[in-house]
C-alpha cells in the first residue's frame, strides 16, 4: 500500500469555486447581439458579461440577459458543425435521462447551434458555483456520476463519437519512443532540457508498467473524458450537483479512465490552497475511499478496474506528458510546454490510489 500523504495539493487552476461575470468591450458586446439576433433573435438584449473562473481565466461562455430571461451563450471550441451536432445531441439524451447537464435553447430554426463562421450554442442560464471541496460536494460527484456512467453505457451513439471524437485506451508508446531518442540526442541547453531529461526514465518506466498491466482489456464504453472542478457547477446554498458541464470531449474509453480522472481532481481539490479551505486536516486517499464508496452505491466497478485504478489515472497523465513533450521536442511548438510539470506532478500521485 502507498504511504497516505497529507500534503496540502496545489489545485492548479481548479482551487476556485465562485464564478464572476464581467462586462464585455463593445465590440464584443455587438458581436454576440449579432448572434443572438440571427440564431434566436430576441427581442430585446439587455446586458452580456463574460464568464470569469478565477482571477486571470477567462471562459468562452457569456451570460446575457434577453427578453425570455437569462442565458448563457457559448463560442464552441469545436469548429466542425458535425461534431456540434453530436455533442449536442448527448447532451439532450443526457437530459432525457434525468443527468443533471444544462438545457439546450433551439434556435428559431430549431437547430442546437448557430454556425455563423463560429459555432455558437445557447443554454438556459444556472445561478451555481463550482466545487467547493466539501466532502459533501465530494459525494454527490461520486454519486452522479455513477448514474452516469449508468447512461452513457447504453448511449445510442456511441459508432459516431467513436468516429468523430477517437478512442483513448492506453498513451502512445511509439511517440514516447521518438521522444526518449530525441532527447537523447540531444545537448541540453535550457533548464527545461534539463528537466525533460531529468524525469524521461521515471516517465518511460511507467509507460512500461501500465503496459505490462494491460488497461486495455478494462471495460469501455462512451465517457465524459473530463470530469474536473470547473466542469462542475453547484447550488449555492444546498451544494447539491446541478450540472456536469463541457461535453466537447466525450469519446470511447474505459469506465475506469473516467471514473479516476473524477476520483482524482475531486480528491486533490481541498484544504488551504482552495477558495473555500474546506476539509483541512483530511488525506487524499480518505477522501478518495469517500469517492469510491459513494460511486459503487450507484453503479459498479470491477475487482480488475479499481486494482487498475493506479495504472489508469498515471496513463491519463502520461498521455499528457508524451504530447506537452512531444509537441516540444518533435514539433518544436512551445505552447504548452509550461504544463509539464503539472502533468509529471499528476503522473506521480497516481500511485496514491491503490485501493
Amino acid at each position: 500500500m502507498p504511504q497516505i500523504s497529507y500534503t496540502q495539493f496545489d489545485p492548479f487552476n481548479h482551487g476556485t469555486t465562485s464564478i464572476e461575470y464581467r462586462p464585455v468591450s463593445k465590440q464584443v458586446f455587438d458581436k454576440l447581439s449579432d448572434v443572438l439576433q440571427r440564431g434566436w433573435q430576441p427581442l430585446a438584449i439587455e446586458s452580456i458579461e463574460q464568464v470569469w473562473e478565477g482571477v486571470d481565466k477567462a471562459s468562452n461562455n457569456f451570460k446575457v440577459e434577453l427578453d425570455t430571461g437569462t442565458h448563457i451563450i457559448k463560442e464552441s471550441h469545436i469548429n466542425s458543425p458535425k461534431k456540434q451536432y453530436m455533442v449536442n445531441s448527448c447532451l439532450l439524451y443526457f437530459h432525457q435521462n434525468k443527468v443533471p447537464t444544462p438545457v439546450l435553447v433551439p434556435t428559431t430554426n430549431k437547430k442546437t447551434y448557430l454556425d455563423f463562421g463560429e459555432i455558437y450554442c445557447l443554454y438556459k442560464f444556472i445561478d451555481s458555483e463550482h466545487f467547493d471541496g466539501s466532502q459533501y460536494e465530494l459525494r454527490q460527484v461520486a454519486s452522479n456520476l455513477g448514474k452516469f456512467h449508468k447512461v452513457l453505457s447504453d448511449i445510442p451513439y456511441e459508432e459516431e463519437i467513436r468516429e468523430l471524437n477517437g478512442e483513448h485506451i492506453i498513451h502512445n508508446r511509439v511517440r514516447l519512443e521518438e521522444i526518449i531518442k530525441t532527447l537523447e540526442s540531444i545537448e541540453p541547453t535550457t533548464e527545461y532540457d534539463h528537466y525533460a531529461l531529468s524525469i524521461i526514465d521515471e516517465v518511460d518506466h511507467i509507460s512500461k508498467t501500465i503496459i505490462a498491466n494491460k488497461i486495455d482489456a478494462l471495460p469501455s464504453h462512451i465517457i465524459h473524458y473530463d470530469v474536473h472542478p470547473h466542469n462542475l457547477l453547484f447550488h449555492k446554498t444546498t451544494k447539491d450537483l446541478l450540472a456536469f458541464i463541457d461535453f466537447d470531449s466525450v469519446c470511447y474509453s474505459q469506465r475506469a479512465r473516467d471514473f479516476g480522472f473524477a476520483m482524482h481532481r475531486m480528491a486533490r481539490t481541498y484544504g488551504k490552497q482552495t477558495e473555500k479551505k474546506n476539509d483541512i486536516g483530511t488525506d487524499i486517499k480518505h477522501r478518495a475511499q469517500i469517492f469510491l464508496e459513494e460511486y459503487l452505491k450507484h453503479n459498479l466497478l470491477t475487482d480488475e478496474e479499481i486494482k487498475a485504478l493506479p495504472w489508469v489515472i498515471q496513463d491519463e497523465a502520461l498521455s499528457r506528458v508524451i504530447n506537452v513533450l512531444g509537441e516540444h521536442y518533435l514539433l518544436n511548438d512551445q505552447t504548452w510546454s509550461f504544463d509539464l510539470p503539472k502533468q509529471v506532478t499528476t503522473l506521480r500521485e497516481g500511485l496514491l490510489f491503490d485501493f
